[in-house]
């Protein structure tokens, strides 16, 4: 951009990183900076060609920028900003800055600091919702140790945003990253006495900290499929030392972080994925053109980038023809020769077939393609307002005249709490407001639509995606007519792409452009957006979006008015403060009045309390009106300031409670819903204890079993209440919820467990998940007031186990380790007691399925050594379902055959997996595998994976499989090839399997295509491409059928 310094920078105060210029005729500066702290991208890259970014992460002392330059003084190149682009084609290139001062720091940010400040600038700039692309990273020493755990407290975290953050993950290379410590004794010296000591002395050999994060990065980088690369250094490096008054950087030769420390050691264990350079710490990242070291470089994040993109087979109409086209060449030279005239008529039906027909096809399935069940979610779960509150909101004159006017925003703010969503439901639902603005004989037609952002609810509930999709899909709700407008857009699309409900946001922004700009119909659409600060995306994108929607030309006949509400953020302010709008906290007094005087009963049993508590003095009383004020202003006025009071009035012997209440409950959202509240008061008592007999020692110390059932539930909600702080509240059904959705908010932020717990954060990796695993071990086992009360009954003690190992996997996830002591300690007789007798923790995680248990558990003692005959493999399968996490149980099965676990203790394993259903993304249906194009499907490289297995155990490939028929009322034998799709096809015919093996009827492979696998496609275009390769395949081995020419036509005839 610029040849040489620019003259006004080169003679400015070297000390000022910033530097502003107003804009001409624009409101605002443009802001020149030297320092690049937060994220900084290094190049543009086109929307439709971009698919990962690239963030850069320095180290100590370092500087965002200047730390990736060659040594030297020509300053002209930056590998990161001039190479990565070039050879990393749609990848975008970013820096992320922070402050690593040394020397002079005032600084006492630790690592946990370090990482959070990450976590909130990948946040602000948009790395949180389903919009931004595949996340990989270059770290270089300090910058490696923040990434790793940053990356921890997203896998802690519980909110969707984190785990959506953390999904967007690919990998990453580290570069001299300290792992297990570093020589760092010249920093102390640099160092000593400053703020920012304890960061340096966290990063020394002799750190526990780090060697407790590798552990459990691994884990978590293990369970969430990473790509991970290693870099460490050859060379030796100077040393800094003091002498007299000022620093020498040429200070004695030091190796600064060994090999086994960079690569926390898989220079031994995994050659393959560490990288050796033969620099010294700092030139590590200092590359220079056409660099060899750079090459390798750019080759591993090639590598990282591409990780599972594998191709996949989801043809078009046209490159189904073309499959069509050859199989009928193929089959036209097989013997016996069969007739292909059906092809030819399929491939002239889907040429010049009814353009009417296929509109109207077309039509519905753009309509269905709209809508999900989420969409429509959230509004129903808003309480309805209290009898006459916000009743006051039709009568107030601004909004009034917002109503009647042609267009125009009204903005509702105010604090979180104070009613934003229940006022903006009952505008939106009640009948005044459309009595409002409507126009009486007028000729608009009258439309309205609403969006209520969720921020804890599933993606299509907070992004741009879900607003677009529910408002076009109300709009052609009400007038289905409308859709004619959208022409263009269904004349454009192949009636195949329909069923991938997979719209992109150009098209769905098409859409509702050809909607609102038609000149054909005069409308007055009035849209209502609940929330707008729970949106997953920035939010000027948000607010440029509600501009666009009511900035209507005088010349268009769509009037459009907008209606929203949101936290009084300063972007909304900046972008719609001139607007009608109202700060609601400053207008429900007498909602609260009226509230509080309607729904408090003196028969409540707070209220006794409170009565009982003045009774006993235990209630503060001000002594006179200014000490009364005093109290009040002393009461924290921000909801996130006052929970935070009032965790702080809680005593530190307490707080460990605390903690284990308000992770139970959180963390009891995600899962079974609401918490008992004997089990949470069981939860207080075992929730710290590292073995089961420990956990069952102080379950029986307590005695709660033997108090009558009313004094246990009082005295359970008593210790709730006051450890929980009222945070929590008790229901009448005795179950346990939050006290407000903004304590979720609060909770589930980041620096809460250190709030809670101080310092004991530090070495606490406990959380709900791994307390409710001990819950409904020790619980169940030993509880006569379980929450189940039929303890004996199978299918009770079926729930209780689907618990545990759900809680029990969500728990390594979030951890990124496993609890084997405590697994290991249980007794076979509880196993015995939840499922079925001999089982141990290892059967029990395989069921689960505990990844990260498997792992440590085999590396212990291979399973070879233990000739275990139990069918675990199958176990792992029952959690197809259940579990969620496909991946888990692959990962399972690939840790349970490489540990020497053979297939042959588990004789229907293959036939299991070859049966699995697995939900197609793009059609949302459940496919038998024969149908799965996809050769990265999870179900299709579990079977390659169990009959690699079954050949190297000395099985052949005519392993049988019971197949339901389909028209008739018994079952037959198969082989695995009469149900394979065509990549497996392939493999079967690489290790020997015949094509013309027949099942139990008498079926070829062949024959069972044309029948059976042909009625499952259903006439789906791109399903019948799967099938038309497997009949090639076949053919082109020597495949038969013994059905005869009729078959085939029938066959090659559908579409007709």
């Amino acid at each position: 951009m610029f040849v040489g310094p620019i003259a006004f920078l080169a003679n400015s105060d070297a000390s000022k990183t910033q530097r502003a210029f107003p804009l001409r005729d624009q409101p605002g500066s443009l802001v020149l900076d030297t320092n690049f702290l937060g994220i900084t991208p290094l190049n543009d890259v086109e929307s439709a060609a971009h698919h990962a970014d690239c963030i850069l992460i320095s180290g100590l002392a370092s500087h965002p920028f200047g730390s990736w330059h060659p040594r030297g003084d020509d300053k002209t190149y930056m590998w990161a900003r001039d190479d990565l682009p070039r050879n990393l084609p749609g990848v975008r290139v970013c820096l992320y800055g922070y402050d690593t001062q040394l020397i002079g720091s005032s600084s006492f940010q630790t690592v946990p600091h370090l990482a959070r400040g990450l976590i909130q600038q990948l946040e602000a700039n948009g790395w949180k919702g389903k919009s931004c692309k595949p996340l990989m990273f270059l770290a270089h020493s300090l910058g490696g140790v923040v990434l790793k755990e940053a990356l921890l407290t997203l896998a802690t975290s519980s909110t969707l945003q984190s785990q959506t953050m953390l999904s967007m993950v690919k990998g990453g290379i580290f570069i001299e990253v300290p792992s297990l410590g570093m020589e760092q004794s010249h920093l102390s010296a640099m160092v000593e006495g400053q703020s920012n000591e304890r960061l340096v002395r966290d990063l020394s050999r002799q750190s526990s900290f780090l060697g407790d994060q590798d552990n459990r990065f691994s884990g978590v980088s293990f369970t969430r499929h990473m790509k991970l690369f290693w870099a460490y250094e050859t060379s030796e490096s100077y040393t800094t030392v003091l002498k007299g008054q000022s620093y020498d950087k040429k200070g004695p030769l030091k190796l600064l972080v060994d090999p086994d420390s960079a690569t926390c050691p898989l220079i031994h264990e995994s050659p393959e994925l560490t990288i050796a350079i033969n620099r010294n710490h700092s030139d590590m990242v200092k590359f220079i053109p056409d660099d060899p070291d750079l090459d390798v470089i750019i080759s591993k994040l090639e590598e990282i980038s591409s990780f599972k993109r594998l191709p996949q087979l989801r043809p078009k109409d046209n490159t189904l023809l073309d499959s069509i086209q050859v199989t009928k060449d193929t089959l036209e030279q097989a013997a016996p020769p069969l007739p292909a005239q059906g092809a030819n008529r399929f491939i002239k039906a889907h040429r010049d077939g009814s353009k009417g027909e296929r509109e109207k096809a077309a039509l519905k399935v753009f309509q269905d393609s709209l809508d999900a069940p989420d969409l429509s979610l959230r509004v129903s779960q808003i309480e309805d307002k209290f009898k006459h509150t916000f009743e006051w909101i039709h009568d107030l004159p601004a909004f009034q005249k917002w109503l009647t006017q042609e267009g125009g925003i009204f903005w509702i703010h105010g604090k979180p709490g104070s009613g934003k969503s229940t006022i903006m439901k009952f505008i939106y639902e009640h009948p005044r407001t459309w009595e409002l603005r409507h126009r009486p004989l007028g000729k608009a037609i009258e439309l309205k639509a609403g969006f209520f952002f969720y921020y804890r609810g599933s993606l299509l509930q907070r992004s741009f995606e879900g607003v677009l999709r529910s408002i076009i899909h109300q709009i052609l709700k009400q007038r289905a007519d409308l859709i004619s407008f959208l022409s263009p857009i269904i004349a454009s699309k192949d009636l195949a792409s329909f069923h991938a409900k997979d719209w992109t946001i150009q098209e769905l922004e098409q859409c509702l452009q050809l909607l609102l700009h038609q000149q054909h119909t005069v409308l007055d659409i009035c849209f209502f957006f609940d929330a707008l600060d729970e949106f997953d995306g920035h939010p000027d994108m948000i607010c440029r979006f509600l501009s666009c929607l009511a900035g209507r030309s005088s010349s268009s006949l769509t009037r459009v008015k907008v209606c929203f509400s949101s936290r009084p953020w300063d972007v909304f302010k900046k972008q719609f403060g001139t607007y009608p709008n109202i700060s609601l906290q400053t207008l429900t007094k007498l909602d609260i009045r009226d509230y509080c005087l309607g729904s408090i009963d003196v028969a409540e049993p707070f209220v006794k309390e409170l009565s009982a508590a003045l009774q006993d003095g235990r209630v503060r009383w001000p002594y006179n009106l200014d000490h009364l004020r005093a109290l009040l202003r002393s009461f924290p006025t921000e909801l996130d300031d006052y929970y935070t009071w009032i965790i702080h009035r809680i005593s530190m012997a307490q707080r460990w409670e605390t903690f284990v209440v308000l992770e139970l409950v959180v963390r009891s959202t995600e899962t079974i819903g609401q918490v008992s509240l004997l089990e949470l008061d069981g939860a207080l008592d075992y929730a710290s204890s590292d073995t089961f007999a420990s956990g069952r020692a102080v379950f029986e110390r307590g005695g709660a079993q033997c108090l009558p059932l009313s004094r246990a539930l009082a005295d359970a909600r008593r210790r709730v209440t006051n450890s929980s702080g009222g945070l929590v509240e008790v229901l009448d059904s005795n179950r346990v919820q939050l006290m407000h959705q903004t304590v979720y908010d609060f909770v589930t932020g980041l620096g809460f467990k250190e709030l809670v717990l101080g310092d004991l954060a530090k070495i606490t990796t406990d959380n709900g998940h791994s307390f409710y695993s001990k819950v409904f071990f020790i619980g169940f086992r030993f509880s006569n007031r379980t929450p189940y009360p039929d303890s004996a009954n199978q299918e009770l003690s079926s729930v209780m186990l689907h618990h545990a190992a759900t809680h029990a996997r969500l728990a390594e996830l979030s951890r990124g380790h496993s609890d084997k002591p405590f697994l290991d300690s249980i007794p076979a007789g509880v196993f015995s007691t939840l499922t079925y007798s001999g089982w141990t923790a290892l059967e029990f995680a395989a069921f689960a399925p505990l990844v990260l248990y498997l792992r440590e558990a085999v590396r212990v003692s291979p399973l070879s050594n233990r000739r275990s005959r139990k069918p675990l493999l199958s176990f792992a399968l029952s959690s197809w379902r259940r579990s969620g996490d496909n991946y888990a149980i692959l990962d399972t099965v690939q840790i349970l055959l490489a540990a020497g676990y053979r297939v042959t203790c588990d004789p229907t394993i293959i036939e299991r997996a070859m049966l699995l259903e697995e939900e197609d993304k793009e059609s949302g249906q459940n496919l038998p595998i024969g149908l799965v194009a996809d050769a990265s499907s999870i179900r299709l490289r579990l079977v390659h994976a169990l009959m690699e297995s079954a050949v190297e155990a000395g099985l052949d490939a005519k392993i049988q499989c019971h197949q339901f028929c389909m028209f008739k009322e018994d079952q037959h034998t198969c082989s695995v090839l009469h149900l394979a799709p065509p990549s497996l096809t392939s493999w079967l015919f690489d290790h020997g399997m015949n094509p013309n093996t027949l099942d139990s009827e008498g079926r070829t492979p062949l024959d069972y295509v044309l029948q059976d696998r042909f009625a499952q496609a259903d006439g789906e275009s791109c399903y019948m491409a799967v099938i038309y390769e497997v009949c090639r395949l076949l053919v082109s081995r020597g495949g038969r059928t013994t059905l005869g020419p009729r078959a085939w036509a029938h066959f090659t005839g559908v579409g007709l």
